[in-house]
């Protein structure tokens, strides 16, 4: 009889604590002009060229896209990701995260070229208005629109980066994300034709 007092005990305890393991997080969305701007799907294509050379294209094609949820019983906070690449050690990777209202969106753009591996520019959206950390010095713009040859771009983010040895600027395109970036011998880079995949 002892033995099933034990054991009822141990049933309704680990009920209990069963019902508190499934509570469901909330989930913590990306905001919307996150999405707007950053959420480039897998096929889609940046044909780039450079201003001093408009002739030469170099393809790059958009992969391993996702849009999930990570830590979904603890923060589950939503992310997008994806590699931009024309090859394995010649890429890009974008990841947008949201958090907590105080941390807002943080948007990364990392660059893969050779054997090296740039962080940044590094921002954020709160509620819809795009910022650099306030620690970093990197200046942040909205422009409504810009040419680069006979290519226009609509609602762009213009980033100058204060501190980074790959970039003097990168443009952020709503609805095409990552179209143009000037690099730091001066040359800017930009897709003269963009395909984007839905």
């Amino acid at each position: 009889m002892l033995y099933n007092k034990y054991f009822i005990s141990f049933l309704i305890l680990l009920t209990f604590f069963s019902a508190c393991n499934e509570k469901d997080v909330k989930q913590i969305l990306l905001n919307k002009s996150s999405h707007d701007y950053f959420n480039v799907k897998n096929g889609s294509k940046y044909f780039y060229s450079s201003l001093e050379d408009t002739s030469s294209t170099k393809v790059y094609t958009v992969g391993s896209y996702i849009n999930g949820f990570a830590n979904p019983d603890i923060s589950n906070n939503e992310y997008l990701f994806y590699e931009i690449k024309a090859s394995e050690t010649s890429k890009f990777v974008m990841r947008v995260e949201s958090g907590t209202s105080e941390f807002s969106d943080r948007i990364s753009l990392l660059t893969y070229k050779s054997d090296t591996i740039t962080i940044g520019p590094v921002f954020f959206n709160t509620a819809g208005e795009f910022n650099s950390p306030s620690d970093s010095k990197d200046s942040i713009s909205i422009l409504p629109n810009i040419t680069f040859s006979n290519t226009t771009f609509n609602d762009l983010i213009l980033i100058k980066p204060f501190n980074t040895s790959v970039y003097r600027e990168v443009y952020f395109a709503k609805g095409y994300g990552l179209v143009a970036y000037r690099a730091q011998n001066g040359v800017l880079y930009f897709s003269k034709r963009t395909v984007i995949k839905n």
